[in-house]
């Protein structure tokens, strides 16, 4: 069941669905259409979305016995720790919740990049994506600084003082973040705020990360469109639900270890010794999700380079949709990307050891050639790869790759036409004709499945009613698509239609089926109504796809009827 149909039985149910349709949303969630090869690293999307809630709700609580003031905000956080019930359990699940956020959101993201799931037609849903990590980093930096320890203040101190190599406005901007000439109360008061606040902009923007993925639908490993719901797809509930349900548990078992064996691993000790404007630390260093992008700071030896390197760095992933020219999505199609994508890894790996390093010798050349190799990655190689890698060829279907080599033996005249046609398509680089005919073929090949041990092949009768259903099923998209006043979705269906109509005969009028139809009564003496279905079959037999069945029935019946 679509949400599109899906209506609630009770009249109560009804009453509530028409003013707030959150029942319909509802339905859509747990029937929404999803490929069914999706693998474990596509079920860190649920998981980020419960690191949200988690973070929320410890966070308000929290935030009920902390006090944004310098000289109570460190005894603040020792009586969370020691007098409030529960209070070290929710204080260690929210610090080490932030890492194990960041932990996700970097699998999240490194999935993608391994998929292309950035690519068109999800351009949107990754900027959305990567504007929710921004404020992520701003959010977890925040918070880092609320404990107002040695590290807390220092960090501070040092992040906020490269706003000061911006020209011009540098310097006002960081006298406005500290709220006076370094960084005191009013900076721990703002950061505070800004620190309650954030999660719930985060939440609002995942909320629309999740609705526009819902417009094209998921991406999967292959990296093929799919028509939903289709052979391809399975209900989201309860195949994706479970499967969502387990990876989350595995998660957390990973989570409890650090809350309950190892709370203090990921931070740093420094952070457990009260703020000291008088007193710096022999070794300055954010927190281990922030490393890749400190070391690209200080990698640099002009400040304000450095602070531009910095940026450009998270936002040119913002840019991946145009800068990977590739039509191929998956990596696994894509050998020469595959090993530029492993390269990258590992250097996004040494970029976070070189960054808790101390910035000199051996570290800060290392630094650097990692952070040349960083954006060449993606402004040079990116875009050549696409325009020189030879890639694997794409199977039409999902189910292809699994049943690869128990193929039908033979194909029709039809299906020749339409591999020609497709092939033709891709020379003359038609994308309208290309995208049909793709669907067309995999259809075709999810007719082939279904009927696999029933015939050995597809006969010209299979491949035309199959082109007449997909002609009646966009028909019936456009009316629905007029009624919705989504003229802009109309062309794209009434173009495939025309790539569709091609490869069907030319339909009879109705002179020439009349004329049919009495000479096959006369061939065969029928005389009255009874002899009905006998008729049907033959000209179905002998011309399927040519004339209109529904016209016949209504000549065959007044003829048959005097």
């Amino acid at each position: 069941m679509s949400d599109s149909h899906y209506t609630p039985k009770s009249k109560l149910g009804k009453w509530f669905n028409d003013r707030l349709p959150l029942l319909t949303l509802a339905n859509h969630l747990t029937d929404y259409p999803t490929p069914k090869n999706l693998n474990y690293w596509w079920t860190f999307g649920g998981i980020l979305t419960f690191c949200l809630i988690t973070q929320i709700i410890t966070g308000l609580v929290l935030a009920m016995h902390y006090i944004a003031d310098t000289k109570l905000a460190f005894a603040s956080v020792e009586h969370i720790m020691r007098d409030v019930n529960y209070g070290w359990l929710i204080r260690y699940v929210h610090a080490n919740g932030a890492s194990m956020f960041f932990l996700a959101v970097y699998i999240h993201i490194f999935r993608a990049l391994f998929y292309g799931s950035y690519k068109s037609p999800r351009e949107i849903i990754w900027i959305i994506g990567i504007i929710i990590y921004l404020l992520m980093m701003a959010a977890a930096f925040m918070g880092y600084v609320l404990p107002w320890g040695q590290m807390s203040y220092w960090g501070a101190t040092v992040i906020t003082n490269l706003f000061s190599a911006i020209p011009f406005i540098g310097e006002g901007i960081t006298t406005w973040l500290w709220g006076g000439y370094s960084v005191d109360n009013p900076t721990l008061t703002r950061f505070y705020a800004l620190h309650y606040l954030i999660p719930f902009l985060i939440l609002g923007l995942v909320v629309l990360h999740i609705w526009a993925l819902h417009v094209p639908g998921n991406n999967n490993p292959i990296g093929i469109e799919i028509k939903k719901p289709s052979n391809d797809t399975v209900p989201f509930h309860p195949y994706i639900v479970i499967k969502d349900a387990f990876a989350l548990l595995l998660f957390l078992l990973i989570f409890a270890f650090f809350v309950f064996y190892s709370p203090n691993i990921l931070g740093h000790a420094d952070n457990y010794i009260e703020a000291n404007p008088l007193v710096t630390p022999a070794h300055i260093v954010p927190e281990w999700y922030l490393l890749p992008f400190y070391a690209i700071l200080r990698s640099i030896p002009d400040k304000l380079m450095g602070v531009i390197a910095m940026f450009a760095a998270i936002l040119i992933l913002a840019a991946l949709p145009w800068l990977d020219t590739s039509k191929v999505r998956s990596a696994i199609f894509r050998p020469l990307y595959k090993q530029f994508y492993w390269i990258l890894v590992i250097d996004v790996l040494i970029l976070g050891y070189v960054g808790a390093m101390p910035a000199e010798g051996l570290y800060l050349l290392v630094a650097r050639v990692a952070t040349a190799y960083y954006f060449i990655h993606f402004l040079v190689i990116l875009p050549v790869l696409g325009w020189k890698e030879k890639t694997n060829p794409v199977p039409l279907s999902i189910s292809e790759p699994v049943l690869a080599g128990s193929a039908m033996p033979t194909r029709s005249p039809a299906e020749d036409k339409i591999e020609s046609n497709y092939n033709n398509s891709i020379k003359e680089k038609d994308s309208n004709s290309i995208n049909t005919l793709r669907l067309i073929k995999s259809a075709i090949k999810d007719k082939e499945i279904s009927l696999r041990g029933k015939q050995d092949s597809l006969t010209d009768s299979d491949i035309l009613s199959l082109l007449q259903s997909s002609v009646k099923q966009r028909k019936d998209s456009i009316e629905a698509f007029e009624k919705a006043n989504r003229n802009d979705l109309i062309e794209n269906e009434l173009n495939e239609i025309k790539v569709i109509e091609k490869f069907l005969p030319k339909q009879m009028d109705e002179d020439e089926t009349t004329l049919i139809i009495k000479n096959i009564i006369q061939e065969n003496n029928y005389t009255s109504l009874k002899e009905m279905g006998a008729l049907m079959k033959i000209i179905k037999k002998k011309y399927t796809g040519k004339i209109d069945m529904g016209l016949v029935g209504k000549i065959a019946k007044s003829l048959l009827g005097n």
